[in-house]
């Protein structure tokens, strides 16, 4: 996926990773300009921030099952009780 086509906020958890794998591979392949290296390093750090974002997000998301099925219901709810 080039830079251009990737708009960080739409990717899911796995886009993230694969993008963040292969950016990493470029970078420990070496032969990259400084200014190169350091694009794909930003790159990569953002991709991380925006996985660890949707992680925490599903983190907080709890699935409950009760006598009418299952709900989902937010981890705050539940300390709120």
């Amino acid at each position: 996926m080039s830079k251009k086509e990737m708009n960080i906020n739409e990717l899911s958890f796995e886009q993230c990773m694969s993008e963040v794998e292969k950016l990493s591979e470029d970078l420990e392949s070496g032969g990259l300009s400084l200014n190169d290296a350091m694009q794909k390093y930003k790159l990569a750090s953002s991709l991380m921030n925006r996985a660890n974002f949707l992680l925490e997000s599903v983190k907080n998301e709890i699935k409950i099952i009760d006598e009418q099925g299952e709900r989902s219901m937010l981890k705050k709810d539940i300390l709120d009780k």
